[in-house]
């Protein structure tokens, strides 16, 4: 499952989702500049084309400039990496899901600094999720599971804990039905977090029909206390599915494979976000306040089922590596696979999967692709949102994070070990 930033949910969210909704990645294209107008004070930037002319563009060079391969002991292990960021000096850091841990690295690879364990008490993790660099190059980490985030220093050290809106933990039971959590999307230059607050609806019986709750975009302070909502919106399109357990059937929550959600980006004066009911991004400033309307002229892609039976492989390939199926009992692992095998897919695919924005001004767009892909396309905007033109990354390479001279991402080898990798943009 992806998240509405591009980034995967650790496990044991995505056993409590069961989610299908990865998505694949498409999007259109044009060969003219892009048209601005106004509307009641909001620029809207109407792209039929890119400004660089063919052959002229950047590209993301093959031969990445930092390569961390993650060892064959709990010391060294990089799998299930759900997060890295790239600090002063060209230090990198790691967020490793599967052995709960935070990796520091030098500017060469070489691993200087680990901090983290499974477990709930201080400097400790169950779902490492994303990373975030903070003033004076010290790192702020979510974990999903235990709802919090902690604040790691520029040596690799536990500074503090704390949640978003002082809510930390998951309800051990559902409140009327609805469980909720606060997702932490991103980190402002003044220091507010931006966090999603949704909720998931849990009842008895077989529920039907596919729906899009709203979600709320809230900015909080530096200590996680809430300073205002920024805006809502529609969260991922979902269906309800029947569980049983102990011989009770009750409806859960499941997104909707390839379905349409709302896509968060957070730079450092400015906020992103694609709501994916067309190839629209609006930015926004930090109080919520719409500046700007990036468009491409780009029609929904048809999905045919050779590409739904293509996600569907590509899911059951996920679910069956994940360590956290070979602990559950069969009768549900059964129910999770049928889950997928019985999905019913949108006709079309939704346009944007991911926002990066770059510290230059730039926005790195992941447009959505059919099932199968294994080069992921980006559309590049100058701050001004007129589209420069489009970016493959390397194959295989799930891009993270956007620079000015680079991008980081994960990518896996023949034996299906994770790299994080460190590769040039060419301009």
């Amino acid at each position: 499952m992806t998240l509405p930033t591009g980034r995967v949910v650790p496990g044991g969210i995505l056993l409590l989702l069961t989610s299908l909704a990865g998505c694949g990645k498409g999007g259109g294209g044009g060969t003219a500049a892009a048209g601005v107008r106004d509307s009641a004070g909001i620029a809207i930037v109407a792209n039929t084309g890119p400004v660089w002319a063919e052959g002229k563009g950047w590209r993301i060079g093959d031969t990445a400039m930092v390569d961390i391969v993650g060892g064959g002991t709990p010391e060294t292990d990089l799998s299930q990496v759900n997060g890295a960021v790239r600090l002063g000096g060209d230090r990198i850091v790691v967020a490793s899901g599967l052995s709960n841990a935070i990796r520091f690295f030098d500017n060469q690879g070489k691993l200087t600094a680990t901090m983290g364990r499974a477990g709930a008490g201080p400097g400790e993790f169950q779902g490492l999720g994303g990373l975030w660099r903070t003033a004076g190059d010290s790192v702020l980490a979510s974990d999903m599971m235990l709802q919090r985030l902690t604040l790691v220093t520029p040596a690799g050290a536990f500074a503090r804990n704390f949640s978003l809106g002082g809510q930390a933990g998951l309800a051990a039971a559902p409140t009327g039905g609805q469980f909720g959590i606060a997702l932490p999307v991103g980190r402002l230059a003044d220091g507010a977090v931006v966090g999603l607050r949704m909720s998931f609806r849990i009842q008895p019986g077989e529920g039907s029909g596919t729906y899009r709750d709203t979600v709320a975009l809230v900015r909080y302070g530096p200590d996680g206390a809430p300073k205002d909502t920024v805006g809502r919106f529609p969260g991922m399109e979902m269906t309800q599915v029947p569980m049983t357990f102990n011989g009770q059937t009750v409806s859960t929550p499941s997104p909707v494979p390839l379905g349409k959600q709302s896509v968060i980006g957070v730079g450092e004066d400015r906020l992103f976000v694609a709501q994916n009911n067309r190839w629209e991004v609006e930015v926004r400033s930090p109080a919520g306040t719409i500046e700007r309307l990036i468009r491409l002229e780009a029609p929904a892609e048809a999905l045919t089922d050779a590409d739904i039976a293509t996600h569907k492989q590509e899911q059951i390939a996920l679910m069956e590596a994940a360590p956290q199926m070979r602990s559950i009992p069969e009768q549900f692992k059964k129910q999770f696979l049928d889950r997928v095998n019985n999905a019913t897919y949108p006709p079309t695919l939704p346009w944007i999967a991911g926002l990066l924005p770059a510290s230059d001004g730039t926005l790195w767009v992941e447009e959505v692709l059919k099932p199968g892909a294994t080069q992921r396309r980006f559309a590049v905007f100058d701050r001004d949102g007129r589209l420069l033109g489009r970016v493959l990354a390397p194959a295989g390479l799930r891009v993270l994070a956007a620079y000015p001279d680079a991008v980081l991402g994960v990518w896996k080898d023949a034996d299906d070990v994770e790299h994080v990798r460190l590769h040039p943009i060419v301009r």
